[in-house]
């Protein structure tokens, strides 16, 4: 008996002592899948891993806004690189994890579509009621969400020389606007169907944020831009994100 109570003893301090010893080997395991990048003082700063993969943002820890293309991507197959301020953790995923997450996101993502900027602003329709991510930058020029490229109800928009592939949301995976890709969010309205005009900056670039009205807000129709600011008309009343 008492040797039944001291193995039942013994066998709860070893899966003690193994459960302590999970907890200490977990976060080294987790680490392992992550990297914490840092710019300081605004300086461009590379951080690099052990092996190859690909790298996603998934918290940002700075006040600076991190986007990618701009103040944050990837370097190489074993880094990546900071700047502008941008300070955030970063989630490797490994070659050999690659094929599984391609059948994945073979079988979620939406439709592809193309949409290319020759110099000048363009407009690509597409459905975007549940969202568009950028896919892969086929331009010389950098294709940087609220400067040169974005996209509204009405479809993508692409400008100052930007072509890439945009992955259109679905039922099975949506994507979110980068609202901090813009400077600030600018209302301007059509009262008793007359034409408005609404000063702004708007060299980064005017996207339609929300519309306000019942009456519809079609680019170039009821509502656009120049570069002195935002026209609105026919009774288009909306919320609009100015570029950086």
């Amino acid at each position: 008996m008492i040797a039944s109570k001291s193995g039942g003893f013994m066998n709860r301090k070893s899966f003690g002592s193994f459960i302590i010893l999970l907890s200490l080997l977990a976060p080294a395991a987790i680490a392992q899948n992550t990297l914490r990048c840092e710019s300081s003082y605004n300086h461009r700063e590379e951080c690099t891993f052990n092996g190859w993969g690909r790298v996603a943002l998934t918290r940002q820890l700075s006040k600076t806004a991190c986007i990618e293309g701009r103040t944050w991507g990837q370097s190489g197959r074993n880094g990546v690189w900071v700047s502008d301020g941008c300070r955030a953790d970063f989630v490797i995923t490994r070659d050999h994890d690659r094929d599984h997450d391609r059948r994945d996101d073979n079988r979620n993502r939406g439709e592809i579509i193309t949409c290319s900027s020759r110099g000048r602003f363009n407009r690509c329709s597409a459905n975007t009621r549940w969202g568009v991510q950028l896919d892969r930058q086929i331009s010389g020029a950098s294709c940087v969400e609220g400067r040169s490229w974005g996209y509204d109800d009405d479809g993508i928009w692409v400008d100052r020389g930007c072509a890439a592939d945009f992955v259109l949301g679905n039922n099975n995976r949506g994507y979110h606007r980068n609202d901090r890709a813009y400077d600030r969010l600018v209302t301007c309205e059509s009262v008793n169907n007359t034409r408005h005009f609404c000063s702004a900056d708007t060299r980064g670039g005017v996207e339609l944020s929300r519309r306000l009205s019942k009456n519809e807000c079609i680019l170039n129709r009821t509502w656009g831009y120049d570069s002195r600011g935002i026209w609105v008309s026919n009774g288009c009343r909306g919320e609009f994100l100015i570029g950086r």
